[in-house]
């Protein structure tokens, strides 16, 4: 009878902690705002887009500058699909490492650190700092994509 009991009680136990984890992780929630051919605008890269687009001006966190912001955001995002798929399309795969690296760097020293403080502040700021140099890196390609385009029509 004791073994029964036991059982039956762990059983219990177990059940309310699984119950209590799922709802813990259903409280993030992550939903598709927009789909830009087979990829997709989250929520989650919305906040993300918007935080950074709110840091990288300056400017502190609040409901107006949101609302402000999202308009910009979303087609911020969409750029960048369209400009990965251009990408992929094309297969460029080459961009200039050095620029990247100019980069973070002026921007870390405009925000008086160096390159692993620039990480800290952007976890601070509860923003993607990978997904921050993505971004750059999309636009170091598109700009190898535009210029093998053109190239032969620069005089």
């Amino acid at each position: 009878m004791k073994k029964n009991q036991l059982v039956k009680i762990l059983s219990i136990i177990f059940t309310f902690s699984f119950l209590f984890n799922t709802s813990i992780k259903s409280e993030i929630q992550n939903s598709i705002i927009a789909k830009v051919g087979n990829e997709v605008i989250t929520a989650v890269d919305l906040e993300n887009e918007i935080r950074t687009l709110i840091f990288l001006n300056g400017n502190q966190v609040n409901q107006e500058l949101i609302d402000k912001s999202k308009d910009v955001a979303i087609k911020s995002l969409i750029r960048k699909i369209i400009k990965k798929n251009e990408i992929k399309k094309y297969n460029i795969k080459d961009y200039n490492r050095n620029d990247l690296n100019k980069y973070l760097v002026r921007l870390a020293e405009r925000l008086g650190t160096n390159k692993s403080g620039l990480k800290e502040i952007f976890k601070k700021k509860g923003i993607s700092y990978e997904r921050f140099v993505d971004k750059y890196i999309t636009e170091l390609l598109w700009n190898t994509l535009i210029f093998q385009i053109y190239k032969n029509q620069i005089t």
